[in-house]
Parts: structure tokens; sequence; C-alpha cells
């Protein structure tokens, strides 16, 4: 994951933001999430668990309900993770590990790519309709509108840097000539 630091934070900063905005905006008692670092997503942030059962969580893109959501680049929920028959349970230490029973997994999605994962649970069978997903997708358009941004400002300053070479160079030489021309003046 790239950790690099703006005025706004660094993008661990910004999930964090996003995982207690996503808790609060879904009335979810628990949130996690993370973006994408060697392949996987690393759960960062979470709140609200009674467990350390979700630490060290890590999820692959096409594992669990989470993996689904980032494939398919669109919400994914379950009103009942347990006996869900449409994930593939690779996860079931950590989320049955922390008793979550409801459980919406909202992916991050940069240009077309999935670049992380925030997921809203609750221990009980909660219903998860527009009242909830629509808040949630805010939270997650946000993060992803945000990274965008970042991604733009590091690829215009990545493109700036060979100018910003020249110039610091070619400066060197004009100071340079400089001091020779002052230094042949005086002589």
């Amino acid at each position: 994951m790239q950790s690099g630091s703006t005025e706004a934070g660094s993008r661990e900063d910004l999930i964090a933001g996003g995982v207690r905005e996503l808790a609060r905006r879904t009335r979810f008692p628990v949130a996690f999430g993370g973006l994408i670092h060697d392949g996987e997503v690393d759960i960062t942030t979470i709140v609200g668990n009674r467990t350390r059962h979700l630490d060290g969580l890590q999820v692959r893109p096409e594992r669990g309900l989470g993996g689904r959501a980032m494939i398919e680049l669109r919400p994914r929920m379950t009103n009942d993770y347990r006996s869900s028959q449409q994930i593939t349970h690779d996860y079931d230490v950590f989320v049955l590990g922390e008793g979550l029973r409801t459980l919406l997994a909202l992916p991050i999605v940069v240009e077309g790519r999935p670049r992380g994962v925030l997921y809203a649970g609750a221990w009980e069978q909660s219903p998860i309709g527009d009242v909830t997903t629509a808040p949630a997708m805010s939270v997650v358009q946000r993060i992803a509108t945000e990274l965008r941004i970042r991604d733009e400002v590091e690829r215009r300053l990545h493109e700036a840097a060979p100018l910003r070479s020249w110039r610091h160079r070619s400066g060197k030489i004009f100071a340079r000539a400089s001091q020779s021309c002052a230094a042949s003046r005086r002589s």
C-alpha cells in the first residue's frame, strides 16, 4: 500500500475516517476496511468490534463476500453470513469469530479497478436496503474520489520530476557561470 502523505493525511487515515463515517451513517455496530496491498486487502481499521477476531484479516479479491464485491465492482450483502451459499467462507474464523451475522461489503472502485473494501456488520440479522446502502455508497464514493485525486497529483508530480531536476541542474550551471563571470570581472 502506498502510504504517501498529503495535507489531508495518509491513505490509512482516509480509510480510518471512512470506516468511522460508515458506522455512523449506516448505524451498523461494526465497520472495518482497508486498501489493496500486494494483491490483498489489509484490514487496517476496525470500529465497534467486541473481540479481536477481525485483527489481521487480509482479503483476496476473489474470496469471501468482500472479494466478491471487489470482483463484481458492486456492493454485496448477506443477512445470514453463516449459512450464505453465495460466498466462499474463507474468512469464517474472522467474521464468525466476531459473531457477525449480517454483513455488507462495499468495494472502493477507482477508474474501474477495485482499490479496497469497506464492511458494515451486525451481530444479529438486520435488513439491508436503500436506506442503508445509499449512505454507505456515498462514503465509499467519497474515498474513491479522494484516491483518484491523489493518484492524479502523484502522476503529475512524477511527470514534473524530470523538469524540476532539469531546472535544478540548469540553475546550478547558471549560478556557476554567474560566479565565474563575476570573478573574471573582478580580476
